[in-house]
């Protein structure tokens, strides 16, 4: 049980890690004005092979999650 959790505790604390670094709060009309704003223009830094390979750990780690889980509730 404190396995999963501690498995939990780092999903959890990843999603906080990658949604700080998405600047939800931030207003870019008021830090560089509408002029300068390109729309369409901007990437993002991770490469699709970095993107494809979080996906597939999370899918991953969320079904043996599950199958654990299942374990335990039918013992």
């Amino acid at each position: 049980m404190t396995l999963v959790l501690l498995f939990l505790l780092a999903i959890v604390a990843a999603s906080l890690w990658w949604l700080s670094r998405q600047r939800l709060t931030s207003k870019p009309w008021l830090e560089s004005g509408l002029e300068s704003v390109e729309y369409g223009t901007e990437r993002m830094n991770l490469p699709r092979e970095k993107v494809g390979l979080m996906v597939f750990l999370a899918v991953s780690g969320m079904l043996f999650t599950l199958f654990f889980s299942g374990h335990f509730i039918l013992q």
